[in-house]
């Protein structure tokens, strides 16, 4: 697991990452895997079932649509969500 803070990103976490990131459910379970489970193309296509060239037009496309060009990109794209999520939660309470 790539380790993007001390404490792991709960599910709330990721859905609120999802939506502010706009990205697709699909697309959301490729972040996932990527970042938690640190899986290449081919074993993602096997987790959720679909064809590898599917997995690699959904990473172009998340790439596209965040602005950046890398798996390294895309860590830092949900630790940045993720560090404003957890300090507007510390405002919050």
């Amino acid at each position: 697991m790539i380790r993007l803070s001390s404490q792991p990103i709960s599910d709330g976490e990721w859905s609120v990452i999802a939506r502010r990131l706009k990205v697709s459910r699909q697309q959301l379970a490729i972040m996932r895997a990527i970042i938690e489970d640190e899986l290449k193309s081919e074993a993602i296509a096997l987790r959720l079932g679909i064809a590898r060239s599917s997995v690699t037009t959904q990473i172009e496309r998340l790439y596209a649509k965040l602005g950046i060009h890398s798996r390294v990109g895309l860590a830092k794209c949900v630790f940045n969500e993720l560090m404003r999520i957890r300090e507007e939660q510390r405002g919050n309470h």
